[in-house]
């Protein structure tokens, strides 16, 4: 098969150099008349049987015509003598003319390779057709696989769906019964509390991954608890006048609306609508810098306390963002968010919604303006979040205010604060994500971050286990006075 095929290749190179040789004027092989000896170059070793073939003659009267030349042509003595790469033979008269009309009749047993040639061709080919259509077919296999896997998922899902919802039954009926019990001691309640987290259903519920998207909070267990809570935040945007209708049209720069849900430690399913601010044009913001609250100052507030005897107060701004308006030079259109989609129509921006990179520099100009301005107090030079004045003590991260002061100057700051913000308020018992205890009577405040702690090893999965601690942690130890007395150190052991 390949002798006919490269005999046709030679073939059809024999054609184009006499085509070549024919149109070059220039060439010292051409003649002007056509009487002209012809030549062309070997391309590869070959005896001269083998080029009689390809010329259409008799090996024995090729090798006769060879030798009628002068040169090496006489020295060739045999039809099986090879002729080296590159070398000029001549091209007989007959095989110019037969090249000329189509190549001429080619031998008989040249035709039968050539039937032979193109069989072997054709069943290459139709084994190439069959095997790549056997790959289209495995790739519509494996496209259909997810399918197939997705089916699965979903009774998966079906099945965690029922194993969660029965788990919510029993946390809401855990939580009516130590509602309508009555007041344990520590010791009894801690037990308790211990026993509860060890069972099936509340611990199945507590590991349950908050969803990352809206497609996933349909999917997920508590599909209905994840939509009320987007219900309740819909409803609130809208009562603060954080959006204005429009119509639809082309010269308006759109921007798109995300949701994102976390599950609070209460029990509360938070849903919160966001701007992607990823996608925000530039031209509708500048300065984005918002100060933030330092460490240092919340422990001076807390020492303030703790020596003076006063009481500590956290209070929580609701939708804190939506008190600040956005600037009417510079508005933003968004489109209505998933599950709310209303066709041709827009939303106009106008408070300063989650996510916009303008939001926490504009709620901190409110709060700064109401505390200086309408309450009289002064903002510290080294902390900007840190505010004082009138026997009152205040700091502010982001939306979580902690205060502390004389009672009655306390009880004005913050009565004028919920009027101004909608906020909700308490004893301090958790701030800046750590969980504060104080004790009036001993003049103590204690600050952990045991929550923090637990939450990131179950989020790791690393399991919590007791250390012993080498000292009492309210241990108070006595002053002593006068010189310290020689000891010998010499038989203390590290360890």
């Amino acid at each position: 098969m390949l002798d006919a095929v490269e005999n046709s290749m030679e073939m059809e190179r024999i054609q184009k150099e006499i085509d070549r040789l024919q149109d070059n004027n220039t060439s010292t092989e051409t003649r002007k008349d056509d009487t002209q000896e012809k030549f062309t170059c070997n391309s590869k070793d070959r005896a001269v049987e083998e080029l009689a073939r390809l010329m259409n003659m008799d090996p024995g009267k090729y090798l006769a015509f060879l030798n009628e030349h002068n040169g090496w042509y006489k020295e060739i003595k045999g039809v099986n003598t090879k002729i080296k790469k590159g070398s000029s033979v001549p091209v007989p008269a007959t095989t110019k003319e037969q090249l000329k009309s189509g190549y001429g009749p080619l031998p008989q047993h040249s035709e039968d390779r050539t039937k032979r040639a193109k069989t072997l061709l054709g069943g290459v080919q139709q084994r190439k057709t069959s095997t790549m259509k056997e790959a289209e077919a495995s790739k519509g296999q494996r496209r259909r696989s997810p399918r197939t896997r997705s089916k699965k998922a979903e009774q998966t899902l079906q099945v965690a769906h029922a194993i969660q919802q029965e788990a919510n039954t029993a946390w809401h009926e855990e939580t009516t019964s130590l509602r309508t019990q009555p007041r344990l001691g520590h010791a009894t309640a801690n037990a308790m509390q211990a026993e509860a987290n060890t069972t099936p259903a509340r611990t199945s519920a507590k590991h349950i991954p908050d969803p990352k998207s809206w497609d996933q909070a349909r999917k997920y267990p508590f599909a209905s608890d994840w939509k009320a809570g987007e219900l309740k935040e819909w409803t609130g945007l809208w009562r603060k006048g954080c959006f204005e209708e429009h119509e639809w049209t082309h010269d308006k720069k759109m921007h798109r609306l995300l949701w994102t849900y976390k599950r609070k430690s209460d029990g509360t399913f938070k849903a919160r609508l966001c701007m992607d601010g990823r996608k925000q044009d530039p031209s509708t913001y500048d300065n984005i810098r918002s100060p933030k609250m330092r460490l240092t100052s919340m422990r001076i507030l807390l020492a303030l306390a703790c020596q003076r005897g006063w009481a500590e107060y956290t209070d929580d701004a609701t939708q804190a963002f939506l008190n600040a308006p956005r600037p009417k030079d510079k508005p933003i259109c968004v489109y209505y968010p998933d599950g709310f989609r209303k066709k041709n129509k827009v939303l106009l921006l106008k408070k300063m919604l989650y996510g916009l990179h303008g939001a926490p520099l504009g709620w901190f100009k409110e709060v700064r303006k109401h505390l200086v301005e309408e309450q009289g107090l002064t903002q510290s030079k080294v902390d900007e979040c840190c505010f004082y004045g009138n026997r009152v003590h205040a700091v502010v991260h982001v939306d979580d205010f902690l205060i502390t002061g004389k009672e009655q100057d306390t009880a004005r700051v913050r009565t004028t604060l919920h009027k101004k913000f909608k906020m909700t308020r308490g004893l301090a018992s958790e701030y800046y994500g750590l969980e504060i205890k104080q004790d009036t009577r001993k003049g103590t405040t204690a600050i952990s971050c045991k929550k923090y702690i637990e939450k990131t090893m179950a989020k790791l999965k690393i399991a919590t286990r007791q250390q012993r601690t080498p000292m009492e942690a309210e241990l108070t130890l006595p002053r002593l006075q006068g010189p310290c007395k020689t000891r010998n150190y010499t038989n203390i052991t590290v360890v």
